[in-house]
């Protein structure tokens, strides 16, 4: 679509420009990096790997109200009309993988009934990438079809060049955001193009972890019964946080 960059000392006055979106973006808090509602971009932080909450919360939340009942009333009350008619929103340097996570997510909530309380916050969610230049240790991305800085679920994406961010945007809702923070941005060409392709091919290169994934589906009926799902569930507390941590559950 379009070619953007920006000096890193401009990147609060970029966020403060997005007046009229409810920003998420990453903040460093005492549990780590989670993307929060930006109130102070100075908080903002892009010097992380992966985020300790994966950002699957802002569209699928722990919980939810959607009904309720009333004693002596016979009917039914929806849950806020807000979560259904979203404003618009943004979700600031969010990695690949966990945008590539919601494509997983979205077939669950578009399968048989569209659920309109998850779909509202996703059509009305923006995604900005943010690639990595150096993949955790357990990264497995390119694994599962994605990498780096994988574009397919992204509006645009956000490279750091060093001295300065490169933007590329890739939707009409990224063009949006662009010309909301026209006053901060650059204009880009194919050398900083160039030079945020080789960054992904670096990056690619740092991912030691493969997995093997031909044939899994065939494999898991038989694996039913296997003693490891026993060990598991042995030491297993029930809290559940397994299923909110994990960017694609939905159990």
């Amino acid at each position: 679509m379009a070619q953007h960059k920006f000096a890193k000392d401009k990147l609060a006055d970029l966020l403060k420009s997005l007046d009229g979106y409810q920003v998420f973006a990453p903040v460093e808090t005492p549990e780590g990096v989670r993307y929060q509602e930006m109130e102070e971009s100075e908080k903002v932080t892009l010097d992380f790997q992966n985020s300790t909450v994966p950002p699957k919360s802002l569209m699928f939340p722990q919980t939810e109200t959607l009904f309720r009942y009333r004693a002596g009333k016979t009917e039914i009350e929806q849950g806020p009309k807000e979560s259904q008619e979203e404003k618009p929103r943004i979700i600031f340097a969010i990695r690949p993988c966990d945008a590539q996570s919601f494509t997983i997510v979205d077939n669950l909530f578009k399968w048989d009934y569209l659920d309109t309380y998850y779909m509202g916050r996703r059509e009305a969610t923006t995604l900005i990438g943010f690639a990595c230049t150096d993949p955790c240790v357990n990264c497995f991305c390119t694994s599962m079809g994605g990498g780096p800085d994988y574009k397919e679920p992204l509006d645009a994406i956000l490279y750091d060049l060093g001295d300065e961010y490169y933007l590329e945007t890739l939707t009409d809702k990224g063009d949006e955001i662009a010309k909301k923070a026209a006053s901060s941005l650059g204009q880009a060409g194919d050398p900083e193009k160039k030079k945020a392709e080789a960054q992904a091919r670096d990056a690619i290169s740092k991912i030691a972890r493969k997995l093997e994934t031909e044939g899994v589906p065939e494999k898991l009926p038989e694996l039913w019964e296997h003693p490891m799902w026993k060990r598991i569930a042995d030491a297993c507390l029930g809290c559940g946080i397994c299923t909110f941590l994990c960017p694609t559950c939905h159990c």
